[in-house]
């Protein structure tokens, strides 16, 4: 393998040709297709800036990983959403554009860099610009709707007519296991239905056509574990609604340059760790230019693709926190990853995501026994309003004592044509997949959900690295706890994308200033800290073995890092997971730089940490949920060969006789063996040797 070049600013690379400029406009209108860029990067500058002045010695590439993450915590995915199920709103608005460039050279230095083009980004950009500062937004994809927020279907939190923050406040922390920060819920009880007024309500930043009551009220609705019916909602594809409206308010604003198609690689510091951009990769061009602003915001969204099931589309990545891993950022909760509850089960298909709201309107989940009983309310109280996690064991509990691949979750018995109107795109879904849900019910299964640990950020958003500030889900405010309520992750985004922009606002003179050109009070602006990358000219990676590496860390967390775990096999997944991301750095650097790769190297840095954290962690307790390592062993080949043989039989179009757990592709909702990768078999390095399996009556414990 030839050795990593290290860039200075004698050898950065040459422009990108002119013809950039015609690759960067963005992609499509808004039913055009979006899937979600978790790892939505790039950037860019406000109109009017002075260009990028690259100081003698800067330098590119990528910082070291993984030393700063310590033993501790501190809609349908199928690219693109389909537009005939999103209930046929009328209005629908352009994709932000570029001004023409001739490269990413001679983008000038914005105050605000922000890397991610989801709700987080846009408020954060909208309010910074509404404040007279220049900004520049980033995405990794063709269209900046192509954002984990536009997949959000259930609705925003607002407040009930009979509501009080306390209320608020108590929901939250009983669905975050009352791990949360009171300061975090405090804030967001407090500021959101401004927020919520100020960005997306009638006279607003961004208004957004919520469902209405015929007397004009807005339209609202319960969610699991909600004390009130506060979540409003358009139809049954809020983020939606929320992004065609927010991007039109971004492509509109003077203020706000987009640039598209570009993946940040790496933050780029001073060497006295200062954040002042990014290093952003132009895919068409495989150019890698350094892009400089004021403050930087990470906004990049989730990390769902680092497992093998998730409601999230393929570039939730975890790109934002793997960035700043590598450059010594404080992550925190990182083991409390959600499980959605119910997500459409089609074998050999990416999961669908299937509303809480279904739930908050009367949805009721059976077995797939031939019976098909009710089984909610035998482990809750709530029934199938209890908070996430507690829904998602229940459900796994569920199949493993049917010994059935699924559950189901049945609406039927509430009138055909509200449903078709209250969840267009659902129904249109499911109906397409040969399932009417006017008159049967759809099969579920849990699947990864949400992140709610992340790079941990105080109230205004700052992270431990100097000049750098996230928001929304790459964030760890303390918000969520050790398990997120229903419909608060748009609002938290919306609510700490304005602090950040305020903060950015008040203090950008104390650390930046374009005219002395300098970082930092009274210091020079310094050479940027090195970082690696692969040597030019070389080959690009092999896609089979990228996607070889994906599969196995999908499956080793899917499998080792799940919905249950052991401490034992913890221990194991951290130790392959060293191994994988070491063989992921390798290809990074022996191969030509692409976003498949970079991402690649993302999701191994983001599930090693993940792992890492759950296994430093003994507490048992939301969405970390551990069971004794001492409990029935349960024959790994057996397990492997089931989970072969239910993707063959995916593959086939047929559904696979259950196994353990549920089987097939069921089998790893709890702590068990890791199956083989294609290409090697069950025995060997298929998964580690303690494995166990996971009594359904261990499942709920400590509930």
């Amino acid at each position: 393998m030839a050795s990593p070049l290290v860039h200075s600013a004698a050898t950065v690379p040459p422009p990108p040709p002119a013809s950039l400029a015609a690759s960067m406009s963005a992609g499509t209108s808004a039913d055009a297709g979006a899937d979600a860029s978790a790892g939505a990067n790039a950037g860019a500058s406000g109109s009017g800036t002075a260009p990028r002045d690259v100081p003698p010695g800067a330098k590119f590439g990528v910082n070291g990983a993984m030393d700063n993450v310590g033993n501790g915590s501190g809609f349908s995915t199928n690219s693109t959403p389909e537009a005939s199920t999103d209930g046929g709103r009328d209005a629908t608005t352009a994709s932000a554009t570029t001004a023409p460039l001739a490269s990413l050279s001679d983008i000038g230095e914005a105050d605000l860099l922000v890397i991610g083009s989801g709700v987080a980004g846009c408020s954060t950009a909208l309010k910074a610009a509404e404040l007279g500062r220049s900004v520049t937004m980033l995405t990794a994809v063709a269209d900046p709707k192509q954002c984990n927020s536009f997949w959000a279907q259930g609705g925003i939190i607002y407040k009930a007519t009979d509501d009080h923050r306390e209320l608020l406040e108590s929901d939250i922390h009983t669905a975050g296991s009352r791990q949360n920060k009171f300061e975090a819920v405090s804030k967001l009880a407090a500021e959101g239905p401004g927020a919520v007024e100020e960005f997306l309500l009638e006279g607003s930043l961004a208004e957004v056509p919520f469902d209405r009551e015929e007397d004009g009220e807005l339209a609202r609705c319960f969610e699991a574990a909600h004390n009130r019916a506060r979540i409003i909602h358009w139809r049954d594809h809020t983020g939606k609604a929320i992004m065609d409206s927010l991007i039109q308010a971004v492509n509109a604003n003077p203020n706000i340059t987009m640039l598209t198609g570009c993946t940040a690689v790496d933050l780029a510091l001073t060497k006295s760790g200062t954040c002042v951009g990014a290093h952003v990769l132009h895919e068409a061009t495989g150019e890698v230019v350094t892009l400089l602003g004021g403050s930087t915001i990470l906004a990049t969204g989730g990390c769902g693709e680092v497992y093998e099931h998730t409601s999230n589309p393929r570039e939730a990545r975890g790109d934002g926190i793997a960035m700043a891993i590598r450059c010594g950022a404080v992550v925190e909760n990182m083991e409390y990853m959600q499980f959605h509850p119910t997500t459409l089960y089609i074998p050999g298909e990416r999961r669908f995501l299937c509303t809480e709201a279904l739930r908050g309107e009367g949805a009721r989940l059976l077995d797939a026994s031939t019976e098909r009983n009710a089984f909610a309310k035998d482990y809750h109280p709530d029934g199938e309003l209890a908070p996430r996690d507690v829904v998602a064991r229940m459900i796994l509990s569920q199949m493993e004592k049917t010994n059935t691949l699924h559950a189901y979750l049945d609406i039927s018995h509430r009138d055909a044509e509200w449903l078709k109107r209250r969840f267009p795109a659902i129904y249109a879904h499911c109906l397409s997949r040969g399932i009417d849900i006017t008159t049967e019910p759809m099969p579920v299964v849990p699947a990864a959900h949400y992140h709610c640990g992340g790079l941990r950020v105080d109230l205004a958003g700052r992270t431990s690295v100097p000049n750098l500030y996230a928001a929304g889900e790459v964030s760890c405010t303390g918000l969520h706890g050790a398990n997120r309520l229903a419909s608060t992750s748009l609002l938290e985004a919306l609510v700490w994308g304005k602090s950040v922009a305020r903060e950015v606002n008040q203090t950008l003179g104390l650390v930046w200033s374009k005219s002395a050109n300098w970082f930092g009070p009274g210091v020079a602006r310094e050479a940027l800290r090195d970082i690696t990358l692969p040597p030019g000219g070389g080959s690009d990676a092999e896609a089979a073995e990228v996607a070889r590496i994906r599969l196995r860390i999908q499956r080793t967390t899917w499998n080792l890092v799940g919905i249950v775990r052991q401490p034992a096999v913890l221990e194991e997944a951290v130790v392959r997971l060293e191994e994988m991301l070491n063989e992921a750095e390798e290809l990074f650097l022996g191969s030509n730089v692409s976003s498949e790769v970079v991402g690649l190297r993302n999701i191994a840095t983001v599930a090693l940490a993940i792992a890492r954290a759950a296994a430093a962690n003994p507490k048992s307790i939301g969405t970390h949920h551990l069971v004794p390592n001492d409990e029935q062993p349960w024959d790994e080949d057996a397990a492997a060969k089931v989970h072969a043989g239910a993707e063959a039989g995916a593959e086939a179009g047929a559904e696979v006789p259950p196994g353990p757990l549920g089987g097939g592709e069921g089998a790893g909702l709890g702590a068990g063996s890791e199956p083989a990768p294609p290409g090697e078999g069950a025995s060997g390095n298929a998964g580690p040797k303690r494995v166990q399996r996971v009594p359904s009556a261990n499942v709920l414990t400590g509930l």
